[in-house]
């Protein structure tokens, strides 16, 4: 087998996109935003909606990838590089994956749930920034 499986070419592509507009609505839209601002809970839908599919995305591929032929990696001729290529790569994995937890659980922690998908009417908190989860998803997006 010389070339991925074209279901595999395919999320990549969708998730490269996406990924890239998921960190740039967080950190240029949704951190300029107030709390208080009745706008933000549409965009805290979109924001949340994105990450929920990039997490559902995000672990289908990592299946299909570990399932799928495994092609010949290239060789950067020295151990070291061929080593941080592949360890790399799960690391984008696992970055990923805790990005989309770590929202997930700063969500559920705050309440916003019911607040975005539902329309609870309740408002959203003052501030996120007392909330651990959301400490390590702001901090994994400026990274």
């Amino acid at each position: 087998m010389k070339r991925y499986h074209p279901f595999l070419v395919t999320l990549h592509w969708i998730l490269a996109i996406t990924i890239s507009a998921w960190l740039l609505m967080g950190s240029n839209i949704l951190s300029e935003m107030s709390n208080s601002d009745p706008a933000k809970i549409g965009s805290l839908k979109v924001h949340m909606s994105i990450g929920i599919g990039i997490l559902v995305l995000m672990v289908t591929r990592l299946i299909v990838r570990l399932r799928s032929v495994k092609l010949e990696p290239i060789n950067a001729n020295t151990v070291k590089m061929n080593k941080a290529s592949t360890v790399g790569h799960y690391v984008l994995y696992v970055a990923v994956i805790l990005m989309a937890v770590s929202g997930l659980v700063t969500a559920q922690i705050a309440g916003l749930g019911d607040i975005v998908f539902f329309g609870s009417g309740a408002a959203l908190p003052e501030i996120f920034d007392g909330i651990a989860p959301f400490i390590a998803h702001q901090a994994s997006a400026l990274s």
